[in-house]
């Protein structure tokens, strides 16, 4: 998977698990944390590159959680600025974007559900808690690839 895109990328970019398949025929996932961007952004040109290769659609997904250390009302307006242009980006370049802003109520386990249907999922590379500890938990949820049974689908990290 890795080996397929341009050296820029492919420097930048890691495996969450020993998985160097795309999955099945689901989307492939990018999964945006901190890099709310559509221009420069390595995790959303990895996403296009594998979606483009390997004939899948693509879907952009942004969250915005306020469990988390230091959560404030700042750093959520400027999460929402980032929505918004993210969405004008995404929708610019015909893609798909999600927003989902989890709140009491409405807290469902997104990742979680794209582990399962994803063929694969990209992510920007924010590697502090709690986010790092997301990421690996989205491993729990990944099944059995039907291309290979014997490896497990998840994720690349851009």
């Amino acid at each position: 998977m890795l080996g397929s895109l341009p050296t820029r990328l492919a420097d930048r970019s890691r495996l969450a698990n020993q998985n160097t398949l795309v999955g099945n025929n689901g989307p492939v996932v990018v999964w945006l944390k901190s890099s709310l961007r559509v221009h420069e952004n390595p995790a959303l040109d990895v996403g296009r590159i594998i979606a483009s290769q390997n004939d899948l659609p693509l879907l952009v997904y942004q969250a915005i959680d306020e469990r988390y250390p230091w959560a404030s009302l700042r750093h959520h307006n400027m999460l929402l600025d980032g929505a918004v242009d993210l969405h004008h980006g995404c929708e610019a370049m015909g893609l798909r974007y999600v927003l989902h802003v989890a709140r009491e109520g409405n807290r469902e386990p997104v990742m979680n559900y794209f582990a399962g249907e994803a063929s694969c999922i990209i992510t920007d590379l924010l590697p502090l808690p709690p986010w790092s500890e997301w990421v690996k938990g989205c491993l729990l949820y990944t099944s059995p690839s039907p291309r290979d049974k014997r490896q497990y689908r998840m994720p690349s990290s851009a």
